[in-house]
């Protein structure tokens, strides 16, 4: 069967150090696509972590120059739907341009530095007013860039990085921060980054999320 993706492209800006923040815009939609017998849709919010609340975008704000890995203070609210008997909404950047090997994350505005950037997902609202603490890699996904070398054997949908891309599948939620929990939407997707070691300036990405066939 012929496989139809259903795209939103976030263009999610952060900032390093002292310069001034700048924030995304657009980042909500909603779309339905028929294909054959199937339907696929997905919507997906911007909320802040302080209240829960709507809100414009998603940025780090201005990080101290001592800062490691610090967590976002939005997360996002995503509803989606599949009538596949196998499907998945999978996650990743797409840093076409970027020269190094691995793309994935926040790109520097000299194009030469990257931020990695961190994601779980969770089924409900965690910890409202705090969200999600980010002090280490450890039990955070990868967000993966559509352009690294380690993807470009099997993409899109099944195959390569396929548990650092899927936040949910008819499965279950991501691996992230630990395998084999249920699921049902909207599922809530939380962020953080490591800005160990990269030099202040501004640092963005496009974040895609779709729905994609197992």
């Amino acid at each position: 069967m012929r496989r139809r993706f259903l795209t939103l492209i976030l263009v999610v800006s952060f900032i390093l150090a002292t310069k001034a923040t700048v924030t995304l815009a657009d980042v909500a939609t909603t779309a339905g696509v028929s294909v054959g017998a199937e339907l696929k849709s997905i919507l997906v919010t911007v909320r802040n972590v302080s209240n829960n609340q709507p809100t414009g975008g998603i940025g780090f704000g201005n990080i101290s120059s001592a800062a490691t890995f610090v967590s976002a203070p939005q997360y996002l609210e995503v509803t989606y739907g599949s009538s596949a008997l196998a499907w998945g909404v999978q996650i990743y950047t797409d840093n076409t341009g970027y020269g190094g090997q691995q793309k994935g994350g926040l790109i520097g505005a000299n194009n030469s530095s990257r931020v990695p950037l961190l994601w779980r997902v969770y089924d409900n609202v965690q910890n409202s007013g705090i969200g999600v603490p980010c002090t280490s890699s450890e039990d955070w996904g990868f967000v993966k860039d559509k352009n690294d070398a380690d993807m470009n054997a099997s993409w899109p949908g099944d195959g390569a990085q396929i548990e650092y891309r899927s936040i949910v599948t008819s499965n279950g939620l991501g691996a992230f921060p630990s395998p084999g929990r249920s699921g049902t939407s909207p599922v809530y997707l939380y962020f953080g980054a490591d800005f160990s070691n990269v030099p202040s300036q501004s640092y963005s990405t496009q974040i895609v999320i779709e729905v994609y066939n197992l």
